[in-house]
C-alpha cells in the first residue's frame, strides 16, 4: 500500500514573515554580471514547485532578498554567468553561488537560524531532514508524473496522501509541534494537489493541516502570481 511505512515511522520528529516581492524585470547591468552581489539574490521559477520551496522559507524567516524570475531573459542570462549548471531555485550573493534546492535551504537555515525550521537537538534535526528528503523523493515525482496527465500516477499520490492522514492528526504541523522544513517542503505540494483533481477537503487531518499553513501571512507571501491561480 503507498505511504504504509510512513505509518510505521511514527518515531520520525520531526515570527515574522515578509512580503516578498518577485520583480519579473529587476536585472542587474551585464557589466556587473559577474561582479559580487552584495545583496541576497534568489533565482526563482514562478510556477516550480521547488522555487516555491524556498520562496516559503524566505518569507517564514522574513528575509530581505531580490527575487528575480528567470522567465525573464535577462535574468536568466544573469543566472547563467554564475556558471553553466546554474539553474532555479538557485541563490547568489556575494562569493556564494548554490543552485540545489537542499543546499540553498540549509545554507538560509544556517545564514538566517531565526526563526529555526530545525529543531534544536542533533537526532531531531536528522529527523526532519529525512522526512523533508521522503517528501522529495516520494511525493514529487508522482507530482509530476500527474502533471505530465498520467491518470495512474495521480491515482497513487492521492492515495498516498490519504494513507498520511493520520499523521496530520498527531502534531499542529506535519510530525512536529513546530513549523519546519518539512512543512515548506510539504506544503507547495498540497497547494497544487487540487488543481490537478485531487480533493482534500474532506479528508480529516490534512483539510485542517493546509488551512492553518495556507493562511500564514508568509505562505501567501510566498506565492507567485500563477501559483495564487492555483486555489
Amino acid at each position: 500500500m503507498p505511504g504504509f511505512d510512513w505509518i510505521i515511522f511514527r518515531g520520525w520528529f520531526w515570527h515574522t514573515p515578509t512580503k516578498l516581492k518577485i520583480s519579473p524585470s529587476q536585472t542587474t547591468p551585464r557589466g556587473k554580471a559577474m561582479s559580487k552581489l552584495n545583496t541576497l539574490t534568489f533565482f526563482s521559477n514562478s510556477t516550480c514547485y521547488l522555487s516555491h520551496i524556498v520562496r516559503l522559507v524566505l518569507a517564514e524567516k522574513a528575509i530581505d532578498a531580490r527575487i528575480l524570475d528567470v522567465a525573464v531573459p535577462a535574468n536568466a542570462r544573469l543566472m547563467a554567468q554564475f556558471g553553466s549548471t546554474m539553474q532555479a531555485p538557485a541563490l547568489a550573493e556575494r562569493d556564494l553561488a548554490l543552485h540545489e534546492v537542499d543546499m540553498v535551504v540549509e545554507y538560509l537555515e544556517e545564514r538566517y537560524p531565526h526563526p529555526a525550521l530545525l529543531p534544536s537537538t542533533t537526532v531531531a534535526r536528522a529527523h526532519t531532514r529525512m522526512l523533508a528528503r521522503r517528501i522529495h523523493r516520494e511525493l514529487y515525482p508522482l507530482l509530476d508524473k500527474t502533471q505530465d496527465g498520467c491518470s495512474d500516477s495521480r491515482k497513487e499520490l492521492a492515495s498516498t496522501l490519504l494513507a498520511l492522514a493520520p499523521l496530520f492528526e498527531q502534531k499542529k504541523y506535519f510530525m512536529s509541534d513546530e513549523l519546519s522544513v518539512a512543512d515548506c517542503t510539504l506544503a507547495p505540494l498540497l497547494w497544487r494537489v487540487k488543481s490537478l483533481g485531487i480533493n482534500l477537503t474532506k479528508v480529516r487531518g490534512i483539510s485542517e493541516y493546509c488551512q492553518r499553513i495556507f493562511n500564514r501571512p508568509s505562505f501567501i507571501a510566498s506565492l507567485s502570481e500563477q501559483e495564487q491561480k492555483l486555489a
